[in-house]
Order: structure tokens, then C-alpha cells, then sequence
């Protein structure tokens, strides 16, 4: 009995090893990386690896006084979610006035894409800086498809806290979306296992409102 028990975890931890290994070499970064003028640096966090498209940050206008937007579009390597590699949309504000928002929303045709999110704030000489970091998944990756088949260039974004909700628009060219997505489509970047990590990175998806 006891040598039967022992089969069986060596059997599960050797599937557990397998499906890690798979899950390693599934996306093709080195097709990400022949991208022109693409970027590779660590991330802040000290653990995950971005790769930065050319181009950008993007610029955006924020329908609030003293506060400046920009984004940015890459992907992000993450060894602590199973070696996944997302794509990343970035909004970083940098403001006066701590706004430090619970959920942004983005449209795009008829679809209200609305994310839940904490950003990563830093303060300096009076300043916020507030990062906030969405990660698509197989739920919200259908947003970016959107765009990237969209003739549009520019994007609304809503950011929301309890008491206040600003109105921002960002210019992100639907032609460098559509790079994007599609050299992330060509590494096998849609084919990953999502699953275990939605609720980490959560979205509603709404009807546009008019």
C-alpha cells in the first residue's frame, strides 16, 4: 500500500513537471524579440522581464487639472504566475493630487472593458506617480483584437475610486496594436493556460455605453 502511494505522488509530481516545462517553452519570445527596436529590461519588481515594443510611451490628456498621462503596450514574463507571458497595457498618471483609482474601463466598439486593479504609487517632491498595470488575459485579450482590427487611434479610459471618476483618452496607433498582438499570436502567446490566474488579473465586460 505504502509503495503504491509512493507511485502515485512520484506519477503527480512528475506530471507537475512536465506541465511546468511546458508551460516554459510554450510562448516563442525570441519571435517577440526580432520586433524592431525592441527593448528588454527587468521590471520594477525586481522579477519579471519586460519586452517593450519601439515607440513608445504613448501620449494621453486626462480631464483633470494638473495630471498627465502616458502608456505604454509590451509584454511581461512573470516566473511567480507559471512563467506566463503577457501582454501589458500600462496607464501611468502623474498628478498633484493622489488619485489612486480601483478600476479603469476602456472602450472599444461596442464593448465596455472594465478592470479592477491596485496601481503601484510613488511619491516624489510633492508628486504622485500611479502605475496601473492591466494584464490581459483569454478574457480581456479579445479587447485588444478590437483595437488592433479598429481604425482608431484613440482610446477612451475611465478611471474610478469611490468618490471621483476622471476621463482620459490615450493615442495608441491601432497599426502598433495590431503589430503587437499579432507577433504575440505568432509566438503561441494565446495558447497558454489562463486559467489559473484570471482571478488575479479580473475584467467585466459591459455594453458601451452611448
Amino acid at each position: 500500500m505504502i509503495c503504491l502511494k509512493i507511485r502515485v505522488f512520484v506519477f503527480f509530481l512528475c506530471t507537475l513537471l512536465l506541465i511546468s516545462a511546458y508551460a516554459v517553452s510554450e510562448v516563442r519570445t525570441d519571435v517577440l524579440l526580432e520586433m524592431d527596436g525592441v527593448q528588454t529590461f527587468e521590471d520594477d519588481n525586481g522579477i519579471d522581464t519586460v519586452i517593450r515594443p519601439a515607440g513608445q510611451p504613448y501620449e494621453g490628456t486626462v480631464e483633470r487639472e494638473d495630471t498627465q498621462l502616458l502608456a505604454f503596450l509590451d509584454y511581461v514574463e512573470t516566473p511567480d504566475e507559471g512563467d506566463l507571458v503577457y501582454i501589458r497595457l500600462t496607464l501611468a498618471l502623474e498628478t498633484w493630487e493622489q488619485l489612486s483609482a480601483d478600476s479603469i474601463s476602456l472602450e472599444c466598439g461596442k464593448q465596455r472593458y472594465v478592470f479592477d486593479l491596485m496601481p503601484r504609487i510613488s511619491e516624489y517632491d510633492g508628486t504622485y506617480y500611479e502605475d496601473y498595470m492591466i494584464f490581459l488575459t483569454d478574457t480581456s485579450l479579445p479587447m485588444l483584437k478590437a483595437m488592433a482590427g479598429s481604425r482608431q487611434d484613440d482610446w477612451s479610459v475611465v478611471f474610478h475610486t469611490g468618490e471621483e471618476t476622471v476621463k482620459a483618452q490615450v493615442h495608441i496607433p491601432h497599426g502598433d496594436i495590431r503589430n503587437i498582438y499579432n507577433s504575440y499570436t505568432d509566438a503561441k502567446g494565446l495558447k497558454q493556460d489562463f486559467e489559473p490566474w484570471r482571478d488575479f488579473h479580473p475584467v467585466r465586460v459591459e455594453k458601451a455605453k452611448k
